[in-house]
Parts: structure tokens; C-alpha cells; sequence
């Protein structure tokens, strides 16, 4: 085979290992931000089932309170008297049934949290794996160079070829 078929060849199984290792790169990030916009979904319906649990709750201790007041009333006790046990009681439910609410939020937003970190890294992998595949080619393409002008002018051989 003459040194211009081989020129030939080098050149060509380069450009096409070249042509490969950018196309995984993209794919691989391709495939990153795909994962990461599951992510950011998993994130907002997070941030959306908390509020909606949020508000469930609230709805709930309204009811308990309702409930109470009518027990309370029931009974006879002057529900309105503002140093009764009742409106103790009222008070208590609501600011504990408060704290409960906001827990529920604040665990909504942690798991939006995890879920936003994670489709951060995902697209931060995504980046990297395009990088690695361009720097790959590009790698595979200057490795190319050299083969094709040891081929063609023998390079690093003891004896040189001409023309």
C-alpha cells in the first residue's frame, strides 16, 4: 500500500472515530438534560402536591376547630368568653395545626430542593460528557496529524523518506 493510500485511510478512520466521539458526547448530554427536565418536573409537582396538602390540612383544622366549638357549646361553655378553656383550646389547635402546615411546606421545598440539585448535576454531566467527546475528537484528529506525517515524511524512523 502506498504512503498516499495510507494517508488516505489514517485520515479517514480518524474523521469518522472523530465524527463518533462528538456525537456520543452530544448524545450523552442529550440525554442529560433530558434526566434533568424530569427532574425540574419532579421538583414543581413537589413544590405543588405540599401546597396542596398544605391546604388540605388547613381545611381539616378548620374543621376540627368548628367541631370543637360546637362540642364546647354543647356543654355549655361561653365560647366567646376570652379567658374560657375553649378559646384556649381554639388558640392551641390553630397554632399547632400551624406549625404542622408549615412543615408540610417546608418538606415540599426539600424535596423540590433534591430534585433541582439533581437535574443540576445532570445538566452539569451533560456539559462534561459534550466536552469530553469534542476534546476526544479533537484528541484523535491531532493524533491523526501525526500519523500521517510519519507516514508520508517518517518521522522518528532512522531513515527518512523524501517526496
Amino acid at each position: 500500500m502506498g504512503a498516499t493510500a495510507a494517508i488516505a485511510m489514517i485520515g479517514l478512520g480518524s474523521g469518522m472515530s472523530a465524527s463518533a466521539q462528538k456525537s456520543a458526547g452530544k448524545s450523552q448530554q442529550a440525554l442529560a438534560n433530558y434526566n434533568a427536565s424530569i427532574s425540574d418536573i419532579k421538583a414543581n409537582d413537589a413544590i405543588a402536591r405540599g401546597a396542596e396538602e398544605e391546604t388540605r390540612h388547613r381545611l381539616g383544622t378548620r374543621k376540627l376547630i368548628g367541631s370543637q366549638r360546637a362540642a364546647f357549646a354543647a356543654s355549655g361553655v361561653d365560647i366567646t368568653d376570652p379567658d374560657s378553656t375553649a378559646v384556649n383550646v381554639f388558640a392551641d389547635t390553630a397554632a399547632l395545626s400551624e406549625v404542622d402546615a408549615l412543615t408540610i411546606r417546608s418538606n415540599a421545598a426539600r424535596e423540590a430542593w433534591g430534585y433541582r440539585a439533581q437535574a443540576q448535576d445532570d445538566r452539569a454531566r451533560g456539559r462534561i460528557a459534550k466536552q469530553t467527546g469534542d476534546n476526544q475528537a479533537i484528541g484523535t484528529l491531532i493524533n491523526a496529524g501525526g500519523s500521517v506525517l510519519y507516514t508520508k515524511y517518517g518521522f522518528g524512523s532512522t531513515t527518512r523518506k523524501t517526496g
